[in-house]
């Protein structure tokens, strides 16, 4: 399907079952090889409507479908520079259908496409403002069409539930299907470990009871009990996907529910800092949960820590998700900032935080933390509007950041450990003066220079 569609594309699919598919849709249907994605060349009315797909880059027709046979179309393409919204450009779309079915027209095919990602060179931006939209006026849950197909990979569900060997048609799947699924599991792994005295606590919520949303389980669990667990699991349907230096990932053979099993949790700058560190706030993090003494306030201070270090090392730069829970976090939970703060200074990740809810506040506006970022340095402040919502966001294709591939994400991380080494005051001096973070710091100057004459602009407007 290339240009359109390549191997690092990730795909936004809407299933109906009262869809009309017309000339030039991309689709989905099922083959025995798996889900295969193609495009509608041609529709036959006789007794019966049928569709007739074929790949764009393919010389043989796939053949004639039935509707029923047809689980969804393409609203979405979001590649590693741009977002293609299927609805810009549609008559492109069938021109290419058109071409695909009198011959293998290549090169036309790709200058057809140069004016499709023109059509669509504000789709990213536009779909980042509905979801800011949509989530600072509590949107999120509603089960609209449009929000579930502007929030499909906000929801960090991605495509991940074309993988299930059962579809169906309900037009809320993507997120309803997943959600109840990882939430079963949940169930399932906390009644597994308790039968067998394995003690673990749940990342993603404060109580275990909690629901939890995302494309995954995480959990800490103490190294002592880990090949037990990882053990059990595997003999549970299981099997070992990747084992990072700080986790160890498995997925379950049946439906594809991805458990992390963290037994450390891990700084953005271990590299360069004492990995006793992040021994220290892991032990400490597992006594929050884990001690009868411990009160359910000092459990959300280290939960909110713990979504912070989280937003580092995992999500930053296309956690926009995560970013906002976060702040509503804090907002719900009426965090005390001193105390907050007395556990950041413990675990010397007091910059890192500041930064975080800085972020928070310029992108989403919220003046309610304006009590805890009086007394940020002006170096932070300059450092916070690097990190705009297209940095940040869910849709990371807009830019190159957010991609999967190493290079990019290597990247990533570079531009996270630097961050966190200028926020750090325990960073030396001869530390910070070295081009590439000399050069980093000089480019969020000109960040915060441009931000201020815009919004000076929007005001004299």
């Amino acid at each position: 399907m290339e240009p359109v569609i390549n191997s690092c594309s990730e795909l936004l699919i809407s299933i109906n079952k009262d869809f009309k598919y017309e000339i030039g849709d991309i689709v989905c249907f099922l083959k025995k090889n798996g889900l295969i994605v193609h495009r509608v060349i041609d529709i036959i009315k006789k007794r019966r409507l049928t569709y007739l797909l074929k790949g764009d880059n393919n010389i043989i027709f796939d053949g004639y479908y039935l509707k029923k046979d047809i689980y969804g179309k393409i609203e979405f393409i979001i590649n590693n520079d741009h977002i293609i919204n299927y609805k810009k450009g549609i008559y492109l779309q069938k021109l290419i259908a058109i071409t695909g079915k009198i011959s293998n027209l290549s090169p036309f095919r790709y200058i057809i496409f140069y004016f499709i990602k023109l059509l669509n060179r504000k789709t990213g931006s536009d779909e980042l403002d509905k979801i800011i939209d949509a989530l600072n006026n509590k949107k999120v849950i509603k089960t609209s069409k449009k929000i579930d197909v502007n929030l499909l990979h906000f929801l960090s569900i991605k495509n991940k539930f074309l993988r299930f060997n059962k579809l169906n048609s309900k037009e809320n799947i993507q997120q309803q299907f997943f959600s109840n699924l990882l939430n079963k599991e949940k169930v399932n792994l906390n009644k597994l470990f308790q039968k067998n005295n394995i003690n673990y606590v749940l990342l993603d919520a404060v109580d275990k009871n909690h629901r939890i949303y995302g494309s995954d389980i995480d959990i800490l669990i103490d190294y002592k009990q880990l090949l037990k667990a990882v053990r059990l699991l595997i003999k549970n349907n299981f099997y070992i996907k990747n084992r990072p230096p700080q986790e160890i990932t498995l997925v379950n053979k049946s439906n594809y529910v991805q458990i992390d099993l963290h037994f450390l949790v891990n700084l953005p700058r271990d590299l360069y800092f004492d990995k006793g560190q992040s021994l220290k706030i892991t032990k400490d993090y597992w006594k929050a949960f884990t001690s009868t003494k411990k009160s359910r306030k000092y459990q959300n201070e280290y939960f909110l820590l713990g979504k912070v270090i989280c937003f580092w090392t995992n999500d930053f730069l296309r956690g926009l998700n995560t970013l906002f829970n976060i702040g509503e976090f804090i907002k719900n939970n009426q965090i005390s900032w001193k105390d907050f703060e007395k556990i950041a200074i413990k675990h010397n990740f007091l910059g890192e935080s500041q930064l975080v809810l800085l972020i928070f506040r310029n992108i989403f506006q919220k003046k309610y933390l304006d009590n805890y970022l009086d007394k940020v340095s002006l170096k932070i402040k300059i450092l916070s509007h690097y990190y705009d919502q297209k940095k940040i966001g869910i849709f990371g294709s807009i830019t190159s950041w957010a991609t999967e591939d190493d290079e990019n994400s290597f990247k990533i991380y570079i531009e996270c450990f630097i961050a966190s080494l200028l926020v750090n005051k325990k960073t030396p001096l001869l530390r910070l003066l070295r081009p590439r973070i000399i050069f980093f710091f000089i480019k969020s100057i000109f960040n915060t220079i441009a931000n201020f004459f815009q919004k000076t602009m929007l005001f004299d407007k």
